[in-house]
């Protein structure tokens, strides 16, 4: 499954108006929850490399987590963030 430079940024950023510099935090945080780094979502979106399956099922899986969910997700271990 190949997806396109339009499709990945779409995922990754969304289709609300928002400032650029909170869709990079909204960016962050969907490959911080993904498990995917900054360097393959680039890559991605020039084109130079495409996601593997298990990546792009844990980006879209993202689409159903809640604010709260996401939240407790990124907490690290002790309640520290």
């Amino acid at each position: 499954m190949r997806l396109s430079r339009r499709e990945v940024c779409k995922e990754l950023h969304g289709t609300k108006t928002v400032s650029a510099q909170h869709r990079g935090y909204i960016a962050a945080l969907k490959r911080r929850l993904a498990g995917v780094s900054a360097q393959s979502v680039y890559n991605w979106e020039q084109g130079h490399a495409t996601p593997r399956l298990a990546q792009v099922q844990a980006l879209a899986a993202l689409r159903v987590v809640g604010k709260r969910e996401a939240r407790r997700r990124l907490e690290l271990p002790g309640g520290k963030r």
